[in-house]
């Protein structure tokens, strides 16, 4: 029965996302609609009708959550309060009035510059900490999973990800068209920016960004074209599939740097044969997505006080060094979450949106959650594509925004959220405010031309 609602509400996502009138070939919501999917309706069919005996495989203690009527009420009661947040007729209207201008070319170039030097500049004094890049780089799985033991120069590892931003400015005028003079030099700009930006990743030890940074890029080039390069996409899709499931066996291959290339191979196969031996192939890759749903139904079966939002409190409070100011960070709303799922472990498991708004004031909590997150969406998404065709770097800006935007259901915790999202939200508002003009006027009007503010 369940199995049977899950599967019409996959369905009615499909539909819904292939009927609907769109500005661009894909907006805010396509890829809120693709992530959701992921994490909540699919993953909750195939537990529920147990193909594969998967339920057996994954779920951490129970299956409880197959006959908790709750679970399922929330995953088409969440997805409907976001859809209506979006659809709110306050949100374009409020999103309608701001004006962005944008400064010069030099003055952008500049400022992408700045930013992919500051990246190189804490690539090598958070490398310091742990013996040098090399060292680093070779110890990154150690490091995400705390068995290395990291110093006061670790919060300048927020900073080694603004190369990402970089490249995404910098792609917009490597990409120009019109841009003739010193095309060669910006090219080659952008090209080192690329690879500065796959170091970070890499040091950073997670999939996710990685894959979000080659995507937005794609994506950012299918907005301005308005063409997919379908013989690109299938084999983008295939190693992203791949990285899935064989990134973690490559970051742990990377303790084997010191030793040469062949020590690398030997450390891949032996990660590699493990994780099979563990799993396998198809219930890894879904394993990546169960966590949303065992985190809603620990959220309703669970005791604990309401936590009414404090945790947008905590998650500011986390840009503050611990190590340097000496303040401790309370613990936040994925700590309680994994101690009420797994127990005492060496891993954290996020609650993911749904879970989120149930832990901070229950039923109600899950409609502010949504409605909210849902409207702010789409008013990000206005102002964005309101200029969308008059400065030169907006795509690329309006793809990276959306993809963070639509990240934060994963998490549902905001100071993971924030913390992980340090990269894009800093050198956003600077971008927004101080580097360029923004105004809100009730009266003025976009232009509409189809040329780039030079």
């Amino acid at each position: 029965m369940l199995s049977t609602a899950y599967l019409c509400l996959s369905l009615m996502m499909i539909g819904f996302e292939v009927l609907r009138k769109k500005n661009h070939v894909f907006d805010f919501l396509t890829l809120f609609n693709i992530i959701y999917w992921f994490l909540y309706p699919v993953p909750a069919f195939l537990l529920t009708s147990n193909i594969g005996n998967l339920n057996s495989i994954l779920v951490t203690d129970s299956t409880d959550y197959i006959g908790n009527i709750q679970t399922p009420i929330a995953i088409f009661a969440g997805y409907i309060f976001v859809i209506l947040g979006y659809y709110s007729k306050s949100s374009p209207q409020v999103a309608k009035n701001i004006l962005i201008k944008s400064r010069s070319d030099k003055v952008i170039f500049g400022y992408a510059i700045v930013l992919l030097l500051l990246s190189c500049l804490s690539i090598q004094i958070y490398s310091l900490q742990y013996g040098g890049f090399i060292d680093a780089l070779s110890q990154t799985a150690l490091i995400r999973s705390n068995a290395v033991e990291s110093g006061s120069l670790v919060f300048f590892k927020h900073f080694i990800m603004f190369s990402v931003f970089s490249s995404y400015i910098l792609a917009a005028f490597a990409f120009d068209t019109r841009n003739r003079q010193q095309r060669f030099l910006i090219r080659v700009t952008f090209g080192f920016s690329v690879v500065i930006s796959i170091v970070g990743c890499m040091l950073s030890a997670g999939r996710l960004p990685l894959i979000y940074y080659f995507l937005n890029l794609y994506f950012a080039y299918v907005l301005k074209t308005k063409k997919f390069l379908l013989g690109l996409v299938i084999p983008l899709l295939g190693l992203m599939v791949l990285f899935i499931l064989y990134g973690k066996a490559l970051f742990f291959s990377l303790s084997a740097i010191p030793e040469g290339f062949d020590a690398i191979k030997m450390a891949f196969s032996e990660a590699i044969d493990s994780q099979q031996s563990d799993s396998g192939g198809a219930a890894e890759l879904i394993s990546n997505f169960i966590f949303a749903i065992d985190s809603l139904d620990t959220a309703f079966s669970s005791q604990y006080d309401w936590r009414l939002f404090i945790d947008w409190y905590y998650g500011f409070l986390s840009f503050l060094p611990e190590k340097v100011v000496g303040i401790a960070h309370p613990y936040s709303v994925t700590f309680y979450n994994t101690q009420y799922i797994a127990g005492d472990v060496d891993y954290s498991i996020p609650p993911g949106i749904l879970a989120s708004g149930i832990y901070s004031m229950s039923w109600p909590g899950l409609f502010i959650a949504c409605f909210s997150y849902g409207w702010i969406g789409r008013y990000l998404q206005t102002i964005l594509n309101n200029h969308i065709s008059t400065i030169l770097w907006m795509p690329y800006l309006y793809v990276a925004t959306s993809q963070v935007w639509a990240d934060f259901q994963v998490s549902g915790d905001p100071a993971m959220y924030l913390t992980i999202n340090f990269w894009f939200l800093i050198p956003f508002c600077l971008l927004i405010f101080p580097v360029n003009k923004i105004s809100f006027d009730r009266h003025h009007q976009i232009s509409q031309k189809q040329s780039y503010v030079r």
